[in-house]
């Protein structure tokens, strides 16, 4: 009898022991089980791995979530000279967000948190102290013979944009000296009717024509280089797309606004039209009255 009451004590003692382990499984299942569905992608800033993103969010799988994290760091690092202490989490129902300034950068939910045994606010801020370690190394990068290769290459670009300008003003000049010849040729054909078209006096008229093809070449062509030249000084990068803004804002309100005139010119072309054939309708009956051919009565000849 006391061998079993010594027993039944065993399985008493081995009982909670057995249903704390089951618990703590438990708790990482979810976890574990969400993650062998999307395997882990890496958040890559500067050529330098950060961390890992385990989880999904709603229908964006990790590598989804890590190629949108990338982009916004290599967003914000473009424009990033200085870390400032600007970085911020904002804290809602079911996850955090991870802000520089303004521009959220990522977000963190629960379960990926438990993911690495932390509460969701301690991996935001762990998340937020990698990126802040990861944006600082990447300006200490930005060295001075960094800035020396930056302006070396737009100085090149420069001078590759001169040495254009300087072939084409070359190029049109052996031109213009054919044209001078072609257009003498053709003022001394007596039967040439050209001689009656072109203009009187030393000015050629080809030479008129070569010189408005050269400039709209020159402008086509910095209106292409520009980009280039200014995309290797980050200060200077905003400069063409306001450049540009200045030219095409203006364009696409002229034709949005012809674009929204067009009814109103078919309806003025629709009264043009009834009104000519009314008129010529009341021309036509006017002059059978005149000529006597047409009797109304009220209406004399």
């Amino acid at each position: 009898m006391h061998r079993y009451f010594n027993l039944f004590l065993i399985i008493l003692f081995l009982i909670p022991t057995v249903l704390s382990s089951q618990d703590s499984d438990s708790i990482s299942a979810p976890s574990n089980a969400n993650n062998t569905n999307a395997p882990e992608a890496f958040v890559i800033f500067d050529g330098d791995t950060l961390f890992s993103i385990t989880a999904s969010f709603g229908s964006y799988t990790p590598a989804d979530r890590a190629k949108t994290i990338n982009e916004r760091l290599e967003a914000i690092g473009d424009e990033l000279y200085y870390v400032e202490d600007s970085f911020n989490i904002v804290e809602l129902t079911n996850y955090s967000v991870v802000r520089y300034k303004d521009k959220m950068i990522l977000s963190v939910n629960d379960e990926e948190a438990a993911f690495f045994n932390l509460t969701r606010q301690e991996a935001a801020m762990l998340y937020e102290n990698k990126i802040k370690s990861a944006f600082i190394n990447s300006i200490e990068k930005k060295s001075l013979v960094e800035w020396l290769i930056r302006i070396g290459y737009t100085l090149l670009t420069l001078t590759g944009l001169f040495l254009i300008i300087f072939l084409i003003n070359r190029l049109f000049r052996w031109v213009n000296k054919k044209l001078v010849n072609y257009e003498k040729g053709l003022k001394r054909k007596r039967r040439s009717i050209f001689k009656y078209l072109a203009p009187r006096g030393p000015d050629y008229f080809f030479i008129f024509v070569s010189r408005i093809v050269k400039y709209a070449l020159i402008i086509l062509i910095l209106f292409l280089y520009l980009p280039l030249l200014f995309s290797f000084l980050p200060w200077t990068k905003g400069i063409v797309e306001e450049f540009y803004s200045y030219i095409t804002d203006p364009v696409m309100y002229i034709v949005n606004g012809l674009w929204n005139f067009l009814p109103n010119l078919f309806f003025i072309l629709i009264i043009v039209v009834i009104a000519r054939y009314v008129v010529r309708v009341l021309t036509y009956v006017s002059g059978e009255i005149e000529q006597d051919k047409l009797k109304l009565k009220g209406f004399h000849k």
